[in-house]
C-alpha cells in the first residue's frame, strides 16, 4: 500500500518530499517546523485543521485505492516568482468585447501555458465579468511581466493571486 501511495504522490508534483506522519499533532508540528509549500492529508485529518489551511485541491484519489481521499493544503501562497509555478490572475472586463481575445493572444505570444479559465458574469457593477486565468509561469520573468502589463491595459482591474506549486493531472 505504501508503495502505491508513494508512486501516486510522486506523480503529482515536482520536488516532492514524502514524510509519513502517524498523528495530526505530528502533521501540524512538521508543517510548522519545516514550513512546506503544501501537504497532502487524508480528508478526515484535514477537516480538523481547515481553519488554518487553504484547500488547494480537494478530492484527490488513487484509482487503484478508491477508498482513500486527500486534500492538497497550503499554509499560504508563495510570494516569489519561480518558473514552473502556477499563478491565478483575476481580470475584470467591461462589456463583451474583443479584449479577451487580446489577452489570450498576448499569452500565446509570450509562450505562457494557460491551464484553466473561468468567467463569472456580474450585473450592476462597473465591469460585466471577472475572468480567472490559471497559468504556469514561464522561464523568463520578462515574458510574464510583459503579458501582465498587456492584460492589465485590456482589463478594468487585474489581481495576481500569488504563486502555487504545479500538480499534474
Amino acid at each position: 500500500m505504501l508503495r502505491q501511495l508513494r508512486q501516486f504522490f510522486i506523480s503529482l508534483s515536482y520536488d516532492l518530499k514524502i514524510k509519513i506522519c502517524r498523528s495530526m499533532t505530528e502533521v501540524l508540528e512538521n508543517m510548522q517546523s519545516v514550513n512546506p509549500v503544501a501537504a497532502i492529508l487524508p480528508a478526515e485529518i484535514a477537516k480538523s485543521a481547515a481553519n488554518e489551511l487553504i484547500v488547494l485541491r480537494p478530492g484527490l484519489k488513487i484509482e487503484s485505492m478508491p477508498r482513500i481521499r486527500f486534500f492538497t493544503l497550503a499554509t499560504k501562497p508563495i510570494n516569489e516568482y519561480a518558473p514552473g509555478l502556477k499563478t491565478l490572475l483575476l481580470c475584470a472586463m467591461d462589456e463583451y468585447s474583443d479584449k479577451l481575445s487580446l489577452v489570450f493572444s498576448e499569452l500565446r505570444q509570450q509562450n505562457i501555458k494557460v491551464t484553466d479559465v473561468h468567467s463569472v458574469e456580474f450585473s450592476g457593477k462597473p465591469f460585466s465579468s471577472v475572468v480567472a486565468l490559471e497559468m504556469i509561469l514561464p522561464d523568463n520573468r520578462e515574458s510574464f511581466d510583459k503579458a501582465v502589463a498587456k492584460i492589465e491595459s485590456a482589463s478594468l482591474l487585474l489581481k495576481i493571486c500569488g504563486f502555487f506549486p504545479v500538480f499534474r493531472e
